[in-house]
């Protein structure tokens, strides 16, 4: 599954008339199930996550955590 950017898959599903699920994650076991499916079912998903579990991943530090959860679903995907 391409690493996309949202307002592509956005614009194709308002042309195409269908919806896109925006899926929140806390780990690596989520990720792989959501874009696992994602891919089984040839559908694009939203991949989100919470403040909190942002803060949690970086030990405190929101801006490691972030970076640690984008590495994560790039890598991923």
């Amino acid at each position: 599954m391409p690493y996309v950017n949202t307002k592509e898959i956005l614009e194709k599903a308002n042309k195409g008339f269908y919806a896109v699920p925006a899926l929140n994650i806390n780990n690596l076991e989520f990720l792989q199930a959501i874009i696992d499916a994602g891919v089984e079912e040839r559908s694009p998903v939203i991949i989100e996550t919470s403040e909190g579990a942002i803060k949690y991943a970086g030990n405190g530090d929101a801006k490691l955590g972030a970076r640690l959860f984008v590495s994560m679903v790039k890598g991923y995907a």
